[in-house]
C-alpha cells in the first residue's frame, strides 16, 4: 500500500539508534491505525523515507514481532498483525487488572487475585500474558494471603493442573446461604442442603472425613485456607457420593 508524508515520521530515541527510530515509526503508525491490520510493510519504502538500511529494519520488526504488532511470513513478506477478538478481550482484561489494582493500592488497600472456573465450570491454561499480569500482581500487591494461594494450589490451577490436598468443606468450612441452610460451598450448593438448626456434629464429621471429587481443580481460597491446618492429619475415608456437577 501507499505510504503518505504523514505516515512515518522520525521519532529520536536517546540511544539513538537506526532501529530504534525505524521502531517508534513503524509502531506509532500501527496503533494509530496509519498502518491498517492485515496491511504487507513496504520495506523498501520505509528505508527510503527513513534513509535506513534493511539491517535496522529488520531488527524493528523482530521487535514489533516479539510485541505480535507485525508477523512475519517466510518468503513472502510482514504484515501489520490482524486484531482478533481475543486480543482485544485479553487486552482488556489486563488493563482492568492494572487499574483496579493501581487504585486499591492507592486507597491503601492490598489486593489478591482468584483464578477461576470459565461458565461452564472448566479450567484452562493461563495464557502467558495472563501469567505476567498475575506475576505483576502478585510482586506488587503486597497480600501474604496472596502469596500462600499461590503456593498452596494457584500455581497448578494456572497451568490447568489438579492439586492434591484434602478439602474439609462441610466440616471445617460451611457456607450458609440466605435460606439458612448449610451447603458444602458456593459451588456445591444443595450439597448437603441441611437447615443450620438440624446440622449436627454427626454431619461435620462426616464432611470433614469426605474426599470430595471435584477438589484437585477447587478454586475457591477460602475453602483451601479453611483446611490448610488439616492437610497433615486425618486422611479422609469416606468417598463422595454425590456427583460433580457438568
Amino acid at each position: 500500500m501507499p505510504y503518505n508524508d504523514t505516515l512515518l515520521y522520525r521519532s529520536p530515541r536517546k540511544d539513538g539508534s537506526k532501529s530504534g527510530r525505524v521502531y517508534d515509526a513503524l509502531r506509532s503508525a500501527i496503533i494509530t491505525l496509519k498502518l491498517q491490520p492485515g496491511a504487507q510493510i513496504d520495506k523498501a519504502e520505509i528505508c527510503t523515507r527513513l534513509q535506513v538500511s534493511r539491517q535496522p529494519l529488520s531488527e524493528a520488526l523482530a521487535r514489533l514481532a516479539e510485541e505480535r504488532l507485525v508477523t512475519v511470513e517466510p518468503q513472502k513478506g510482514s504484515y501489520v498483525t490482524r486484531i482478533r477478538m481475543n486480543d482485544v478481550v485479553e487486552a482488556a482484561f489486563v488493563r482492568e487488572a492494572l487499574e483496579v489494582a493501581t487504585v486499591a493500592r492507592g486507597l491503601g488497600f492490598s489486593h489478591t487475585v482468584a483464578v477461576l472456573h470459565d461458565g461452564e465450570g472448566s479450567l484452562a491454561p493461563l495464557s502467558d500474558t495472563q501469567k505476567a499480569v498475575y506475576a505483576k500482581l502478585l510482586n506488587e500487591g503486597g497480600s501474604i494471603a496472596h502469596k500462600i494461594n499461590y503456593h498452596a494450589f494457584q500455581k497448578n490451577l494456572m497451568d490447568a493442573k489438579p492439586n492434591d490436598w484434602r478439602c474439609r468443606a462441610g466440616g471445617r468450612y460451611l457456607y450458609i446461604c440466605e435460606f439458612g441452610l448449610v451447603h458444602r460451598c458456593s459451588q456445591q450448593r444443595g450439597t448437603p442442603g441441611t437447615p443450620l438448626l438440624s446440622y449436627t456434629r454427626a454431619d461435620v464429621a462426616r464432611e470433614f472425613d469426605t474426599v470430595k471429587d471435584c477438589a484437585p481443580f477447587c478454586t475457591l481460597s477460602c475453602v483451601h485456607q479453611a483446611s490448610f491446618f488439616d492437610g497433615w492429619r486425618a486422611p479422609q475415608r469416606r468417598h463422595d457420593p454425590q456427583p460433580v456437577p457438568a
